[in-house]
């Protein structure tokens, strides 16, 4: 039987317009195992046609993060837009705007 990370990965690697990231983020391995470390479980799903750079799953849920370079303030690209659109993802610069994201973390900037 497969999990949803393997579906995740069967749809990643099938998809027909693929365009590889030239590079991650260099924040992109803090995030990562910060959530990790947070108790969620994580898979990079990096340089797909706009797909975002990585799933979480926490406590059953799913969710979708594009990770951006906050020095950089990287923007998003017209693939990224497109699958935006459609799907709920959240842009994030840090752990604890991932952290936010996923729940874990109120955010008491508003």
């Amino acid at each position: 039987m497969f999990s949803p990370w393997h579906t995740v990965r069967y749809l990643v690697c099938n998809m027909k317009h693929r365009q590889y990231a030239k590079r991650t983020d260099h924040n992109q391995k803090e995030i990562i195992y910060g959530l990790r470390r947070a108790g969620c479980q994580t898979e990079p799903i990096t340089g797909c046609g706009g797909m975002p750079d990585l799933l979480v799953a926490l406590g059953g849920r799913l969710f979708l993060l594009e990770i951006k370079n906050p020095d950089t303030q990287g923007k998003v690209n017209k693939w990224q837009i497109a699958f935006h659109k459609r799907y709920p993802v959240s842009v994030v610069h840090s752990l604890e705007e991932a952290l936010v994201a996923v729940g874990l973390k109120n955010d008491h900037s508003t």
